[in-house]
């Protein structure tokens, strides 16, 4: 497998950020035609304590991105071989029981987030916010096939799954006297997963 790869990050006056990378493959676990794929993500963010400069506010950022991964077979999966299995002093040869196809293509999983994170009066009060959604495309799946045909399974690049969510996370401290100090932390989220595309 050979990739190549790219990167770029830009800053200004310390309260907005950019960040962006793309990245080609060719993947000797598939097919010529289809070992190359290009994937990549950008993701920006805002400092806006910086903005707004208030006594209250110690730090709130808000940010969003968007990434794309892609992912393949297992290693000589398109490849013709025999399998071995000993029984007693005998070896025995057997063929592969799943029907190879040359025109898998590699499954691509597509992000998209956007949060914020403050804390402030003083850092005693906190939180993280996330919202996310991301949908996996052409899932490598093996399929039942007819037992006449000689194969038990074959290959195929099947469906469109959408995964997204919310997780929140707030935190303070409600009491602070001395050397002693009571923190508190609350966490939630909520996922949903859904099939929206079943055929290949």
């Amino acid at each position: 497998t050979r990739a190549v790869f790219a990167n770029m990050t830009l800053g200004y006056n310390d309260t907005y950020f950019l960040d962006a990378n793309i990245r080609n493959d060719w993947d000797s676990r598939l097919s010529k035609s289809n070992n190359s794929y290009l994937c990549g993500g950008v993701s920006a963010s805002v400092m806006v304590n910086q903005l707004l400069k208030a006594d209250w506010l110690n730090y709130w950022k808000v940010r969003a991105s968007m990434a794309q991964v892609g992912s393949t077979l297992s290693t000589y999966a398109l490849s013709d071989y025999f399998n071995t299995e000993k029984y007693n002093s005998d070896i025995m040869l057997y063929y592969r029981t799943t029907l190879l196809n040359q025109n898998i293509k590699p499954t691509i999983s597509t992000s998209y987030e956007v949060g914020t994170e403050f804390r402030m009066f003083d850092n005693r009060f906190w939180g993280d916010i996330n919202y996310y959604t991301m949908d996996t495309k052409n899932q490598i799946l093996n399929l039942s096939t007819a037992p006449q045909s000689g194969f038990s399974t074959r290959q195929i690049n099947c469906g469109l799954v959408r995964n997204r969510g919310i997780e929140v996370s707030l935190g303070g401290t409600p009491v602070k006297v001395g050397g002693f100090q009571w923190d508190i932390d609350v966490n939630f989220a909520h996922n949903k997963n859904e099939l929206v595309e079943l055929g290949g």
